[in-house]
């Protein structure tokens, strides 16, 4: 609960979630939700492929169907797919009969939320809309642009990141936590899947989209800030590696706690200094 707290009251001082909060009104807002669904279904099923499973499916169609963000969970249901072959808890078949059973109810509520496509002119003209937009995202508007931001690559994307969702410390560490949350801990395989869904869907932000706006990342990094705050959840354990052997101490936790507190406290009055500036 303090850590869910934690990530609300950042965001309360983001500027770039206060600025879509208040001053925007767009589909994102119902995609990051089935998108979180989709990792959240993903997560409880625990390689059972049961309810849960088809639960994802038809949160990941919709997401899909609002804005094609749920094809960005790929990495991660193919995860689910490999680890429980790998790790023996499923058969080959049973785990392959589950990426059918996903692929047919994910596609069966893509049309369903979208019946135009059914229509072969209503297909053709999906298609032209799409191409123009993928054009105008990784080319820009044809606007002027005298700051020279329809471009891409972190160093343009970087600074818009910094401005409204955190210092580039910040965001190291909130990767780094994602990264060890991953790795080590009970929710591992939470972190895991969150991480599966952070690397393609930022990697196409960064080096494929020219057009930068504040909700394009809000997405991705509403769910990578967890890694970073469930750091402390890590220590306590056995078995580290020597660079890691400190959170075998009794009170790594605990350390790790107020570091990321500090972090967050100094970030969210960092934040409250910007908004009035968006």
């Amino acid at each position: 609960r303090f850590f869910a707290i934690a990530l609300f009251v950042f965001l309360l001082a983001a500027p770039g979630a206060v600025k879509y909060n208040g001053l925007f009104w767009h589909p994102d807002a119902l995609a990051i939700l089935f998108v979180v669904l989709t990792l959240f279904f993903l997560e409880r099923d625990r390689f059972r492929f049961g309810h849960n499973w088809v639960f994802a499916a038809i949160a990941c169609g919709i997401a899909s169907a609002i804005r094609l963000l749920g094809f960005f969970c790929v990495l991660a249901v193919a995860y689910v797919l490999l680890y429980a072959w790998l790790a023996r808890k499923a058969p080959l078949r049973k785990v392959f009969a589950a990426g059918l059973v996903f692929l047919l109810v994910m596609g069966a509520v893509i049309l369903i939320a979208s019946p135009y496509l059914l229509m072969p002119s209503a297909r053709a003209r999906f298609g032209e809309i799409l191409a123009e937009k993928q054009h105008e995202m990784k080319f820009g508007y044809g606007d002027p642009d005298p700051e020279n931001i329809y471009r891409t690559g972190w160093g343009v994307w970087l600074p818009f990141l910094e401005l409204h969702y955190g210092h580039r410390v910040l965001l190291v560490f909130t990767a780094l936590g994602l990264l060890f949350t991953s790795l080590r801990g009970a929710n591992r395989q939470a972190h895991r899947l969150i991480g599966l869904w952070v690397i393609p869907s930022l990697g196409y932000l960064v080096y494929f989209v020219a057009v930068k706006s504040f909700q394009y990342i809000l997405v991705v990094l509403m769910p990578m800030y967890v890694g970073a705050l469930s750091l402390p959840f890590i220590a306590g354990g056995e078995r580290y590696p020597k660079p890691l052997a400190f959170l075998a101490h009794p009170q790594a936790d605990r350390a790790l706690a107020w570091l990321v507190a500090a972090l967050t406290l100094a970030q969210t009055w960092f934040n409250i200094g910007l908004l009035p500036k968006q």
